[in-house]
């Protein structure tokens, strides 16, 4: 079934309320007018309503692919987990804006 153009709105908004208003992609509440219903450009099946902020990202994360290699967006967002939450060490950057835990 194809969503129309002009039930895409009242779309949006039933299928946000019924996630009690959250980010289906970071589960953060989303504000008035920052929700957008977010679809696969491979398949065009709507995934779900999600900030627009983290429909640029996961573009992003998406587009991978034009950098000449295999790419899995999900591999990446795994790993993406797994860097983040790494020691690496403890020299600081020279731009580092670094506040005083004491």
């Amino acid at each position: 079934m194809k969503l129309r153009p002009k039930d895409l709105r009242e779309y949006r908004i039933a299928r946000l309320q019924s996630n009690e208003g959250l980010c289906e992609l970071c589960s953060l509440p989303i504000e008035e007018g920052k929700a957008v219903l977010d679809h696969d450009h491979a398949d065009g099946l709507v995934r779900g309503v999600i900030h627009r902020s983290c429909n640029s990202v996961l573009g992003k994360i998406e587009r991978g692919r034009r950098y000449g290699k295999e790419f899995s967006p999900i591999d990446f967002a795994l790993g993406v987990g797994l860097y983040l939450t790494k020691t690496h060490g403890n020299l600081l950057h020279p731009t580092a804006k670094v506040h005083d835990a004491s």
